[in-house]
């Protein structure tokens, strides 16, 4: 797993799995428990507590990332 440290998703291709599912797009917006990923059907939101992210090849663990961007570089690092 990657740390969330420097983990900027905003702009980037990702595939999410969430309840056994996945999801393939582009990171439109993030908020603190939130992620939208803008999907070949359209927008999908995704929250980051129950989630795992794949981000240029690095597996990243949801509830790693609940913080906005900012908040985790403050903290340094995930929980």
């Amino acid at each position: 797993m990657t740390k969330p440290l420097n983990i900027y998703l905003l702009g980037k291709r990702v595939k999410v799995m969430y309840n056994n599912k996945t999801s393939e797009g582009v990171v439109v917006s993030e908020t603190r428990n939130m992620v939208v990923v803008k999907t070949m059907k359209g927008a999908k939101s995704f929250p980051k507590m129950n989630s795992v992210f794949i981000v240029d090849g690095k597996v990243v663990e949801g509830v790693r990332m609940v913080a906005r961007p900012f908040e985790r570089l403050l903290r340094g690092g995930g929980r």
